[in-house]
């Protein structure tokens, strides 16, 4: 079952998947599978825990992820934990600033993000 693949202290926030047809090993490898996190800021957990269960994704099932969160508004008490631990977990920062004249978000051009993170059909949307 793909079950096994997922950390025990995440399976509560997940939808009911005993249903699906998976195959065992149908979870090993998910090099072609994009995994995204949103909302980190609201997550309940404690950073590191979500934090590493991340990592893994990355790390032993070779999953592309992005995580999608407001850093100002991650708790307090959690702050510290992913300041300390995003460097090791997160390949890119990618800092989107609201355009005040469309109302869309866009890449921000200073800072961290540099013009090579981006390949041209990803800036043109």
């Amino acid at each position: 079952r793909a079950s096994k693949f997922i950390p025990p202290k995440l399976k509560q926030y997940l939808p009911d998947t005993s249903q699906l047809k998976l195959r065992p090993g149908d979870w090993s490898d998910l090099t072609e599978t994009i995994i995204c996190f949103d909302d980190l800021e609201r997550c309940r957990m404690p950073m590191e825990t979500v934090l590493g269960h991340i990592n893994q994704y990355v790390e032993q099932h070779r999953a592309k992820v992005v995580v999608i969160c407001n850093e100002d508004k991650i708790y307090d008490q959690e702050k510290e934990a992913y300041v300390r631990l995003k460097e090791k977990v997160f390949g890119r920062t990618v800092r989107f600033v609201c355009d005040a004249v469309s109302g869309r978000a866009k890449p921000a051009t200073c800072g961290q993000v540099k013009t090579g993170h981006f390949k041209d059909d990803a800036r043109s949307s």
